[in-house]
């Protein structure tokens, strides 16, 4: 967490580690584009309007130039965070008040206790007007450009774990109206829009529906963005209600050795959008289950792996000396405090992120 809510030192010194990894694509984590809307400690604001946008740039620019070092690409990740908007009074990094398409409290279980932690921690979001989601869409296309002038490679338009980007068309044609010709534009989805649970039931929002309609509609939806020529599609899971993208779904044999948690919603998205670039993030760690998305015409995306490697293409992937048996990362659980169970995925996650430097 930074004063600024931009880049430190510490930041721009891990993107500088990933750098010599010989990874082909960095993506960075979230980037709010509301300072009204921020979704909790460790969050970065493109557009501050506490920092001159030249103070902006030249800390951007700085680490852009550490992560595009020896070659990868770098995009960044911008997101609002809507309802998931952490509401509580004091830190810098919480909001006043959150926003949603409709006035409806963001869900983090079941029970007295978890209803009650939610109203304390997102409250009920005002629901948004005509106005708020133009409002929207312009911070998205001026967010886009900011990083654009700041030496990014693109950006990632996150709707994945709950976040607010119901404006997917809007926001795409935004951005590609303010960014230089070859910019990357991509598009983050959640898988659990229609993932099952262990009664055959896709689980959105906290409520069980059926799983067909809920893969049509996420297909639909997916068919409208494939139309507007996204450089690529990311598919990752969970919310702060439901956090798969922490423990997965419940899993197969088959789907366990095959080592993503989403790989069966990559699959059907990857059958009905063939030319459109899929990447898949979730429990890679061995070469043999990346060859196997790359065969299949998917992108490789890595998380965990890359933290507790950050040179895994080179040292591991990539390096024939290494033989198939031993080129994989060892995923450990870490242990986390029980406190962190009951706020949910976002605090779950800021947990984690303390361990990578």
């Amino acid at each position: 967490m930074t004063s600024d809510l931009l880049p430190n030192d510490s930041y721009i010194k891990n993107y500088s580690r990933w750098a010599k990894g010989g990874w082909g694509m960095l993506i960075t984590g979230n980037y709010m584009v509301d300072p009204n809307g921020l979704s909790g400690p460790g969050v970065f604001l493109v557009n501050n309007p506490a920092v001159t946008h030249e103070a902006q740039l030249e800390r951007l620019r700085s680490f852009t130039t550490a992560a595009r070092a020896n070659g990868s690409k770098i995009i960044g990740q911008l997101c609002h965070p809507g309802r998931a908007a952490l509401i509580l009074p004091g830190p810098g990094w919480c909001s006043k008040r959150n926003i949603a398409p409709s006035p409806l409290r963001m869900p983090i279980g079941e029970g007295l206790a978890n209803r009650g932690l939610a109203a304390l921690l997102f409250g009920t979001p005002r629901e948004m007007t005509r106005a708020d989601i133009e409002d929207v869409v312009d911070k998205f296309a001026r967010a886009a450009k900011t990083m654009a002038d700041a030496g990014f490679d693109g950006v990632e338009l996150h709707g994945a774990h709950g976040y607010l980007l119901s404006q997917f068309l809007s926001v795409i044609k935004a951005v590609k109206t303010v960014v230089p010709a070859g910019f990357i534009v991509g598009i983050k989805l959640n898988s659990t829009d229609y993932q099952t649970d262990r009664s055959g039931l896709a689980v959105k929002a906290g409520h069980a529906m059926d799983a067909e309609k809920q893969l049509q509609e996420v297909i639909q939806q997916s068919a409208a963005i494939a139309a507007a020529e996204v450089d690529f599609l990311e598919v990752s899971g969970g919310t702060y209600a439901d956090p798969r993208m922490a423990r997965g779904p419940p899993k197969s044999t088959r789907t366990q050795n095959r080592e993503t948690f989403f790989l069966n919603s990559a699959e059907t998205l990857r059958a009905s959008f063939p030319d459109v670039p899929l990447m898949v993030t979730g429990g890679l760690c061995s070469r043999g289950g990346m060859e196997e998305v790359v065969a299949g015409g998917g992108v490789v995306g890595v998380g965990r792996a890359s933290i507790i490697n950050p040179i895994l293409p080179i040292d591991v992937v990539l390096n024939r000396d290494v033989k198939d048996t031993d080129a994989r990362v060892a995923i450990l659980k870490s242990k986390v405090p029980c406190a962190t169970n009951g706020g949910g995925g976002g605090i779950f996650a800021w947990w984690m992120i303390r361990g990578v430097g």
